[in-house]
């Protein structure tokens, strides 16, 4: 499906991204506190910088959305990863590897 005004797919180099819940989502020099379920959608392009030292990547999008009612018991150096949705019809797999 290509969007009219833009010319291309809607979710082209778009990604899904998330904190884990009650931390800051910190990207490009901003903190950014999102609601439990929710996410932000943001082109590739306008990401420049994160402060998280990880990545969570999710493969099902249903665990991507409902993060928030999973228990993760991960290590200290791994508590504040930058949450990614590896990517599905709409959001690029290939979009995820570029980031």
């Amino acid at each position: 499906m290509d969007e009219k005004i833009a010319g291309q797919a809607v979710k082209k180099n778009r990604l899904a991204i998330k904190s884990l819940v009650g931390m800051a989502l910190k990207i490009n020099g901003e903190s950014f506190s999102l609601p439990g379920s929710g996410y932000l959608d943001m082109a590739l392009a306008n990401i420049t910088s994160t402060s998280h030292h990880c990545i969570l990547l999710i493969e099902n999008y249903r665990c991507f959305d409902s993060l928030e009612n999973i228990q993760l018991n991960l290590p200290d150096q791994y508590a504040d990863p930058l949450v990614l949705y590896r990517g599905d019809n709409y959001y690029s797999e290939k979009t995820v590897r570029n980031f």
